[in-house]
């Protein structure tokens, strides 16, 4: 097995990236190198496997059923570099050329580009970020790395994901438009009150199995009348601009978003009615906003942004004024 020799962590992480981005165009512009270097790679990890490795379709370069069984194993040896990396040398996120693929609600989406912009591309100034909104299931691809951070609630699932809390949920909030009788400070508010009007879900994926507004009336044997659902905070404001309806929102970005609309307004929930909805939830962990991520990868460069993220998102939430 002497051609097994010439195996090292570089080529390991080649033939990941090929995998990962089915091009050798793509995969050298995320490693750094140049097409040549990946071509002499890939030359190498094709006499030590014996194999094509990928082989060239109309949609690129289809991995071969050898490729996919090396895969877990490669993954594998590269997070146990990545571990001794991480213990025995400094970090230098300005000689990385890693790119990032991050889910969030749409609420997160302003704040995180703002991060990302000003706080960690000046740093990491070759660092690249593909920034989406969490629109489908996620748990696989966040465990195995296809994904590497999402921004979300304490909902998530995975026994491989960790989450780090930025921002606890202690305050709810009525929004919608001026008009509303709701949004009215000189009438009072109780739970009964927000039965009777209809409401409108921002409804972010695999959040809550329904609103929350919903399972307080089921429990107090009411109903409430659901006017409809939208995952887009741009539609949200639309729809409580034009529509005599409210939500509920308990991220102050969310208010941050609608404070640039004159004719819509957000009203804080008397301290007694945010609890009485906040303990509907059955959470399995303290109510709040993660910073979510798998305990398999556990590169320097992510758990750099991840600490970024953190951090910086602590910040803007408690420097943003209501």
């Amino acid at each position: 097995m002497q051609r097994f020799k010439k195996l090292d962590y570089e080529l390991l992480q080649v033939l990941l990236a090929i995998e990962e981005h089915r091009s050798c165009q793509k995969a050298a512009q995320a490693l750094g190198i140049s097409g040549s270097a990946i071509s002499r790679h890939l030359k190498t990890l094709r006499e030590i496997f014996l194999d094509t490795l990928f082989i060239r379709r109309a949609t690129g370069l289809v991995p071969t059923e050898k490729t996919t069984q090396i895969i877990p194993m490669a993954k594998s040896l590269c997070q146990q570099y990545q571990n001794l990396e991480s213990c025995f040398t400094q970090y230098n996120p300005g000689t990385s050329y890693k790119h990032f693929t991050i889910l969030i609600y749409d609420e997160f989406s302003p704040v995180i580009h703002r991060i990302i912009n000003t706080k960690v591309k000046p740093l990491a100034p070759h660092m690249t970020f593909d920034i989406r909104t969490l629109s489908h299931e996620y748990t696989k691809e966040l465990e195995n790395g296809d994904i590497d951070l999402a921004v979300m609630s304490e909902t998530y699932t995975g026994e491989h994901l960790n989450g780090t809390m930025f921002a606890p949920i202690k305050e709810l909030y009525l929004i919608g438009n001026r008009k509303h009788a709701l949004m009215n400070e000189q009438t009072p508010i109780n739970i009964e009150q927000l039965f009777k009007h209809a409401y409108y879900e921002l409804d972010n994926y695999c959040e809550m199995p329904e609103p929350l507004i919903v399972t307080a009336a089921k429990a107090r044997d009411k109903e409430c009348y659901i006017s409809g659902y939208t995952d887009s905070l741009a539609s949200l404001a639309c729809v409580l601009s034009d529509m005599d309806v409210y939500s509920l929102a308990c991220n102050k970005f969310t208010l941050e978003y609608i404070s640039h609309f004159p004719n819509l307004t957000f009203r804080k929930l008397p301290e007694e009615l945010t609890q009485a909805l906040l303990n509907e939830l059955d959470s399995p962990r303290p109510v709040g906003h993660y910073v979510v991520c798998s305990d398999l990868n556990k590169s320097q460069d992510r758990n750099w942004l991840k600490e970024i993220l953190i951090n910086e998102l602590n910040k803007e939430w408690n420097k943003t004024k209501l």
